[in-house]
């Protein structure tokens, strides 16, 4: 909600850091019940409906209101696309058993929506066409049955010194390389199921 607000108020940039503020605590949370074993159906329903309106909703807002005035109103279906293919996607997850060596069947929505919302922060080189193409990319990505790698694939990840690492790692990120958050992000997006394949065969 704070960055359908901060979109709607013209504060572009805030509004990409509260969409990866998200991305931070929708790793924690998984993360905190696992270790504390009080996961829940209920949960995972909660957990999806918030991440289609943090990394679906959000995002696709944020490209449009950024896009509207330099290219045509026609990209809209492009940008109701994505949360559409999310929200396909989180069905998909809750209503299907776990694959096997615990990867996700298609690009999570997570990592999906913090890609879109980093554009905004790297608009002067991705440019008004290049987002709505990786708008599209994601959104196939997404509905896709190609294999990403999960924290839950991770075994330093499910520790709490995993935790607190992962945490410190992403806090020195933001702090020195801010101006880069995007290449990770963009890397996992293109290289993460080639890793997937190597580990799995």
């Amino acid at each position: 909600m704070l960055a359908l607000v901060a979109t709607q108020h013209h504060f572009h940039q805030l509004a990409a850091w509260c969409i990866i503020g998200g991305m931070v605590w929708d790793a924690l949370d998984g993360a905190l019940a696992r270790l504390w074993r009080v996961s829940s159906d209920f949960g995972k329903e909660m957990d999806a409906l918030a991440d289609l309106v943090t990394f679906g909703v959000a995002p696709s807002f944020l490209l449009y209101q950024q896009i509207v005035g330099v290219t045509s109103i026609y990209i809209l279906p492009t940008l109701i696309l994505f949360p559409v293919c999310g929200a396909l996607r989180l069905a998909r997850f809750n209503t299907t058993p776990p694959a096997s060596g615990g990867h996700f069947t298609g690009m999570p929505i997570t990592a999906a929506g913090g890609v879109l919302a980093l554009c905004s922060l790297s608009w002067m080189w991705i440019t008004s066409y290049g987002a709505v193409a990786l708008a599209l990319l994601l959104s196939w990505l997404m509905v896709s049955h190609i294999p990403y790698p999960g924290l839950k694939s991770v075994p330093l990840l499910t520790t709490p010194l995993g935790i607190c690492l992962g945490v410190g790692v992403v806090t020195l990120f933001f702090i020195l390389w801010r101006a880069w958050l995007f290449i990770p992000l963009l890397l996992y997006t293109l290289v993460a199921p080639f890793i997937c394949k190597m580990f799995s065969s």
